[in-house]
């Protein structure tokens, strides 16, 4: 498990301290099973200029500029694999075994891996099980827990580069469509239902104007749990 992934790195804005010692504490409660997490600078949008016809916030560059630099340095040390985690990340205490049931089911020959995110339009096209507890995924994004092998970086590299100026620019915007081309795999539960294994903590968004946003792990909600109102 510790030699999962060649560099464990969580990206982390100077001025916001605080989240990374949530982080640190969280991950530290935990029978951590991966490589020593490492501090990533995070580019801060408030400072850095986004580019001409950039449309989605300075959050979002600064979002964007971080992890683009995290695999350009994974790229150019010649990294096979990286896991890349973001400081509003949080692992349950039952993540360790968690992770290592899944990651002992996942296709030798993956691209990608979600551990934390969300599937989006599951309506029209859902992941696909190929083992039990493994999805494939035909569109998932959110950068707050995801690995990626060496082919994976550069092509993810490149497509991150290659954003049209005036739509979105968001990374996870982005990331979503661009999973569906590589063998991406994220965790299911025992039905074969979406279940991340990391969710997003609490916390003021720095990409979202500040918003408060409640911890969730972006599971869809289970079609059995609804509650049927008679009229």
């Amino acid at each position: 498990m510790r030699d999962t992934f060649d560099r464990v790195v969580c990206v982390s804005l100077d001025r916001r301290p605080e989240r990374w010692a949530r982080f640190d504490k969280n991950i530290s409660s935990i029978a951590w099973p991966f490589l020593p997490v490492q501090k990533f600078r995070a580019v801060d949008g408030m400072l850095v200029p986004p580019p001409a016809g950039w449309v989605s916030g300075g959050g979002a560059w600064g979002c964007m500029q971080s992890h683009r630099r995290i695999l350009e340095e994974a790229i150019h040390d010649n990294l096979s694999s990286i896991l890349v985690l973001e400081d509003d990340a949080y692992f349950p205490p039952e993540f360790s075994d968690e992770v290592a049931d899944f990651l002992s089911r996942v296709p030798d020959d993956w691209d990608c891996l979600m551990l934390g995110g969300q599937h989006l339009h599951i309506d029209r096209k859902p992941p696909v099980p190929v083992a039990p507890g493994v999805l494939r995924c035909t569109n998932c994004q959110r950068t707050h827990a995801y690995a990626l092998r060496r082919e994976a970086m550069l092509a993810l590299y490149q497509r991150w580069h290659s954003w049209t100026p005036r739509t979105t620019g968001h990374c996870d915007h982005i990331m979503g469509p661009f999973m569906a081309a590589k063998k991406t795999y994220a965790p299911a539960d025992g039905r074969g239902r979406p279940r991340m294994l990391v969710g997003q903590d609490h916390n003021r968004s720095d990409i979202a104007a500040g918003r408060q946003v409640r911890l969730t792990f972006w599971d869809p909600p289970d079609p059995l749990s609804a509650t049927a109102f008679l009229t």
